[in-house]
């Protein structure tokens, strides 16, 4: 029911569950770099680049390909290591690629900076949804990945506009940085709330049982 979804977001935004609050916020701000730079790239191209659209569309495949192959090695690293350590190493890495970036001008290197951001961004997106998943333990699944579509859909819906704002701001290249910023974002908010998250599964329990009342 609506009242119990609005219920249980009053919750989350309660002091003592920030952590699980700031880790949906991460994904809402990288998922408005992901997005924004996804849709703005082509105009980047045809204006800087002086590239054709299709061609500029193009070269974003190297993103995406390279976020495919790496797609289940990334899980293993999560398994490995830690979801949240493995996200953080790719949120790290995100922003620096796009500075990178907003610096070339050649297309095949362009296209080797895109293959390390995938690679980079399988780290992250991976481990997402099974990290919030987990947040709420067997009786509050459907409540968490709730909120982790809620959260990564709206940041999504505000990728373009946000970008793009930038981009009339301050230039068609500037569109790297922005991106870079709600990335780092990202990062600055997913390492803080880790530290915020339950230390105990006694603490985790407490407060699933809280949610479900």
């Amino acid at each position: 029911p609506l009242a119990d979804a609005i219920g249980g977001f009053r919750i989350l935004l309660r002091r003592r569950n920030r952590g699980q609050f700031l880790l949906l916020a991460a994904m809402f701000a990288y998922y408005i770099g992901f997005a924004g730079l996804d849709a703005m790239f082509p105009i980047y191209g045809v204006n800087v680049l002086g590239l054709t659209p299709g061609r500029a569309a193009f070269i974003l495949t190297a993103f995406a390909g390279a976020f495919l192959v790496a797609a289940f090695f990334a899980g293993l690293l999560g398994t490995r290591f830690g979801m949240l350590p493995t996200m953080l190493v790719g949120l790290g890495a995100i922003p620096v690629l796009f500075v990178i970036a907003a610096q070339v001008r050649n297309v095949t290197v362009l296209m080797a900076v895109f293959v390390v951001g995938g690679l980079a961004w399988a780290l992250v997106n991976v481990q997402a949804m099974p990290l919030i998943a987990d947040l709420g333990g067997r009786n509050r699944i459907g409540f968490y990945i709730g909120m982790y579509y809620l959260f990564t859909m709206v940041g999504q819906l505000l990728g373009s506009p946000v970008i793009g704002g930038v981009m009339d701001v301050f230039g068609d290249g500037a569109m790297f940085y922005g991106a870079a910023a709600a990335y780092g974002l990202g990062f600055v908010l997913l390492r803080r709330g880790r530290r915020l998250l339950p230390a105990s599964p006694e603490e985790l329990a407490r407060r699933e049982a809280e949610l479900g009342r």
